[in-house]
């Protein structure tokens, strides 16, 4: 969803506008300016459920890695080597979004095409993925995030998305409306709040099934072309 989209949503909620294009005049105006503040407290919210999306990844280890100075002169390339093993710092690569390394969820191109699950690694801290430095190929390797951290500002660019799960933009407008409304019917106004509550807890409901199995979505890239 992009932000233009969000207000949209917002102000079809709040019968603000009747087609899908945002006019700014005096009655959208103030709601056009608070949805900013609103927009980060429903976000908030959302984040604080602990709802996580799966993102998955490819390490593409080759016999030899670079010389320990290209893998710390200021690329962040996340990885340190020991006694054999590649030590690979996900949170690193991943940014602020990451918790932890999904270990159920490591898998190895085969060489004939295929991919097993393999148990060929160790995890540190749920951060660090330990790799055999001697095992020259292809890891796919699935990492649990949350969405990540965003603010909405006045300046904020109507093409923006919103780094957040479909389900959590889709209640996303139910609070801005619930909270931009309540001087012009708070009855409605509850209404918002009380599916938006409903709704954000089915989410958290849904993200403890998929933790309990091995779904998930959506996917992340190194720019350091190690991934």
């Amino acid at each position: 969803m992009t932000y233009l989209e969000l207000k949209v949503a917002v102000l079809q909620k709040m019968f603000a506008i009747s087609g899908n294009t945002v006019v700014n005049d005096d009655t959208t105006a103030p709601y056009i300016a608070s949805i900013p503040q609103a927009a980060n407290e429903g976000i908030d919210l959302i984040v604080q459920t602990g709802r996580t999306v799966r993102s998955c990844g490819e390490i593409h280890q080759a016999e030899q890695l670079p010389a320990e100075e290209e893998l710390i002169d200021g690329h962040g390339y996340g990885i340190t080597r020991s006694s054999g093993v590649n030590r690979y710092d996900l949170e690193a690569l991943i940014g602020p979004s990451f918790r932890r390394i999904d270990d159920r969820n490591v898998w190895y191109a085969d060489g004939s095409g295929g991919e097993i699950r393999t148990q060929l690694f160790d995890v540190e801290a749920g951060r660090y993925l330990l790799l055999p430095a001697y095992k020259a190929g292809d890891w796919r390797v699935w990492a649990v995030c949350i969405p990540e951290p965003v603010a909405i500002t006045t300046a904020t660019e109507d093409s923006f998305v919103l780094p957040l799960p479909t389900e959590c933009c889709d209640i996303l407008p139910l609070y801005i409306a619930s909270q931009l409304y309540k001087d012009d019917d708070i009855s409605m106004a509850t209404i918002w709040r009380n599916e938006f509550n409903v709704a954000l807890e089915a989410i958290a409901a849904q993200m403890q099934e998929e933790e309990a199995g091995d779904g998930g979505s959506g996917s992340f890239e190194s720019i350091t072309g190690w991934w």
